[in-house]
């Protein structure tokens, strides 16, 4: 299990990770949920101290017996998730290439 935490980078493996374009220095939109019309009670809080963890399962590599190629992008998709919930304010641990053993360890460790 890979865990790279919440630093500038995200490890070892960034070939086919791209930037997003126009998203560089843009600040995230405002929650619509409090101009929406939704009772508080049924709206996530954005203003506690800290935020939590957001746990990203990244697997890009499989193993030889599944049959399945590298997915392709899936390194990009894990920047662009990480980027987001950094700027929420969530301290980040990507984990790259589990097992589904490994998986449901992570899962259940969470608890």
């Amino acid at each position: 299990m890979t865990d790279i935490g919440d630093g500038p980078h995200l490890g070892g493996d960034l070939a086919d990770a791209k930037s997003v374009p126009g998203f560089k220095g843009k600040n995230l939109p405002a929650s619509k949920s409090m101009d929406s019309g939704i009772l508080p009670d049924y709206s996530y809080r954005m203003d506690y101290p800290e935020m939590g963890e957001c746990v990203i399962v990244n697997n890009k590599n499989f193993h030889r017996h599944t049959g399945m190629s590298p997915r392709s992008g899936t390194d990009a998709d894990a920047a662009s998730v990480r980027e987001v919930f950094m700027k929420l304010g969530y301290k980040i641990k990507i984990n790259n290439d589990l097992s589904r053993a490994d998986i449901f360890k992570l899962l259940k460790k969470g608890k």
